[in-house]
């Protein structure tokens, strides 16, 4: 038997699977991987390393936004493409509350990198230097990339930056429906965490992804995990429920201030957001205890039906723009910050005129 595949044009690995069968016998599943196709080298590396003050922070002590590119040739770099991706990048990072509301906390900063290739090696190549921060696409929506070297870029922009407060978003010149956040703590008992977090965000097309895109997922990815700290509201039916060892796991986590927008109680007055479910002014939002959370299906709950941090859609729900509001606060005033909850509720009426329409 022949088999005549089209050639990958894409910018990253795909992977078929097929089984063969005759007279009732199966053969193993077979997989056929293809790199992907690249469409062009980079020859002048001029550029690379180049930093932009893209925003100054005009309210608190300045929150660190760094933003750079990877998969990205010296002719985009050229050409504009690569600046405009960061643009794209910043602005839909500012579209949605909370960040929307304190975007003058904030100061923006690009860093160019120009990559080898605009294609992304296989997901076992740990060494590839294919792209500047050898990013590859693994199972699922994995992504990896090299931390340490965004980190050192970061520094580039600001060689006083603090790390520990810094937030990396790696932005992939690749249309796949993907996404991974290098979420970094310091194991600290805390109510509000510390550590860089690396978001690594590909320029999804939303019309491939049924309406899901690069905007999306970077409100997931970016917003939610990197500066919020929050864990994943989604499950796979896989996993089951939850272990005894996951649940001490994540209990661990909690103790350091990250992935409080789950929690292990089935009762809501036992959960990190119990307060805003005796919270009237929320009854719209309808907060309570929804099983499967963290990949679990059983043993972990969220709080809402449907947010962000579930499917990439609508909205941040409550517990999530809570923490991420403390994070805001908490990085904006060098830690001299104390959480006061009737001034986020009052803040958070923004969100409360609207939140009915966005968990239908």
């Amino acid at each position: 038997m022949t088999l005549k595949l089209n050639r990958n044009l894409t910018h990253a690995s795909r992977t078929g699977y097929m089984q063969l069968e005759y007279n009732g016998l199966r053969s193993s599943i077979i997989s056929i991987t293809q790199q992907a196709g690249a469409t062009g080298e980079s020859t002048d590396y001029s550029a690379d390393g180049q930093t932009t003050l893209m925003q100054s922070h005009t309210l608190g002590d300045g929150i660190p936004l760094v933003i750079m590119g990877d998969g990205f040739l010296d002719k985009d770099i050229a050409d504009g493409t690569y600046d405009k991706a960061m643009n794209e990048a910043m602005n839909y990072f500012f579209n949605i509350e909370p960040t929307k509301s304190f975007r003058e906390y904030f100061d923006v900063y690009s860093v160019k990198a120009v990559s080898r290739y605009n294609s992304f090696a296989l997901s076992s190549d740990t060494t590839s230097t294919a792209t500047a921060f050898g990013c590859t696409f693994g199972g699922g929506t994995l992504i990896t990339g090299k931390d340490g070297k965004c980190q050192n870029y970061a520094k580039k922009a600001n060689s006083q930056i603090d790390l520990d407060n810094t937030l990396i978003i790696v932005v992939l010149n690749s249309p796949d429906y993907a996404g991974t956040c290098s979420m970094y703590y310091n194991e600290v008992k805390t109510d509000i965490p510390t550590g860089v977090s690396i978001a690594y965000v590909p320029m999804t097309d939303s019309e491939i992804y049924g309406g899901v895109g690069f905007e999306q997922v970077l409100h997931h990815e970016a917003i939610g995990h990197g500066l919020g700290k929050l864990d994943d509201e989604y499950y796979y039916q896989s996993q089951g429920t939850i272990t005894e060892a996951a649940k001490s796991k994540l209990q661990l986590y909690q103790s350091y201030g990250i992935c409080r927008n789950v929690d292990i109680h089935a009762d809501v007055t036992q959960t990190f957001w119990k307060t805003f479910s005796a919270d009237n002014r929320y009854a719209k939002e309808n907060i309570g205890t929804y099983e499967g959370a963290s990949t679990y299906t059983k043993g972990v709950y969220r709080a809402t039906e449907t947010s962000i941090m579930l499917d990439n859609t609508g909205v941040f729900n409550a517990p999530s723009r809570e923490a991420i509001y403390k994070r805001i606060f908490f990085i904006a005033n060098k830690g001299n910050y104390v959480y006061d909850y009737d001034k986020f509720t009052n803040y958070d009426a923004v969100n409360r005129t609207t939140i009915s329409r966005s968990f239908h």
